[in-house]
């Protein structure tokens, strides 16, 4: 039985490259989905990432087929920004303590230690993303709001991966 080919360009030939993006890319603890699209060669990405410190070490790895912004997406309006003591809880959206509180380390992780209003950037006004094919999401509840302010992205796009959360950790 012949090798399983490993990529869909060993199929058909060349493709375009995939476009990317990735809001709220900061690297918590997992390994990012699409990494062996990028590995392969035939995709490039487009990080946003507005936490300071989180953005920086995004940065470092230099990689040439990323494109990395320290934007907020958004719906291009001022949003205060709950800096929480884990960067994974930093959200737009206020964490709900109430809730927190049900869950071992949420209350700590959850814990707002900052807050700041930051203007946000609708996707739709970003040139660098409008070509997107694959658009994945992790920003703590806010990703309905980037999608109903992305349509002319959205038209593009093959897949969309958004994190859903079906407890309310965070305030409306």
């Amino acid at each position: 039985m012949p090798a399983q080919p490993k990529f869909l360009k060993e199929i058909i030939g060349n493709l375009p490259r995939i476009q990317i993006t990735d809001v709220g890319a900061a690297p918590i603890e997992e390994e990012q989905p699409y990494k062996p699209l990028l590995e392969s060669g035939i995709a490039e990405l487009t990080c946003f990432e507005p936490q300071k410190d989180q953005f920086e070490k995004l940065a470092a790895e230099g990689n040439p087929r990323v494109r990395y912004l320290p934007h907020a997406v958004g719906d291009g309006e001022e949003h205060t920004f709950h800096i929480c003591r884990a960067p994974g809880m930093t959200s737009f959206l206020e964490p709900d303590m109430d809730v927190l509180s049900h869950f071992h380390g949420f209350p700590d992780w959850g814990t707002v230690v900052r807050k700041e209003g930051v203007k946000t950037l609708r996707l739709d006004d970003i040139p660098e993303v409008r070509d997107t094919h694959y658009l994945k999401m992790d920003i703590q509840g806010f990703e309905l709001t980037v999608l109903q302010n992305a349509p002319r992205v959205l038209e593009n796009a093959v897949a969309v991966q958004s994190e859903a959360i079906f407890i309310p950790l965070y305030k409306n």
